[in-house]
Formats: C-alpha cells, sequence, structure tokens
C-alpha cells in the first residue's frame, strides 16, 4: 500500500498517476528515474508521498462507485 514504484505512463494508465516517477514514456526512461531515486531522498521522500497518494485516490475512487452500486442495488436495479 503505497510502497515506492516508479513505473511507465502505460503502467499507471487509467491511474491518477502526477510523479515523474510514474510517467516514464518507457522502460529506457527508467533509467534515470532508478539513479534519481538512488541518489536523491528528496526524490524518495516524494515518490513514497505520491505513491501513497495515489493508492489512497484510487481506494476513494473504488469506494464511491461501490457506493452508487450499493444505491443501485438497493433501488431495485
Amino acid at each position: 500500500f503505497g510502497r515506492p514504484l516508479l513505473g511507465t505512463r502505460d503502467a499507471f494508465a487509467g491511474l491518477p498517476a502526477e510523479h515523474p516517477g510514474h510517467l516514464a514514456a518507457d522502460a529506457a526512461g527508467l533509467v534515470p528515474l532508478m539513479r534519481e531515486y538512488a541518489a536523491s531522498e528528496t526524490f524518495r521522500r516524494d515518490l513514497r508521498r505520491a505513491c501513497r497518494l495515489l493508492a489512497l485516490r484510487y481506494a476513494a475512487e473504488v469506494a464511491g462507485q461501490q457506493d452508487r452500486l450499493a444505491v443501485l442495488l438497493a433501488q431495485g436495479g
């Protein structure tokens, strides 16, 4: 839950990803991000925060969808 994760735009498709570490164009684009992750505490801290927020935003979105479904089911359809 919210662990630091680097990935490509495609890997995060459909998710509210905003951090540069989540938006690499391709696998080759991950290399400089991995280097920055290794070298910069600030980058690591910001990535951890972005991953936590991403996980929480996604969970909130799914919970909202479940709530809307529950209302529809309670109304009979």
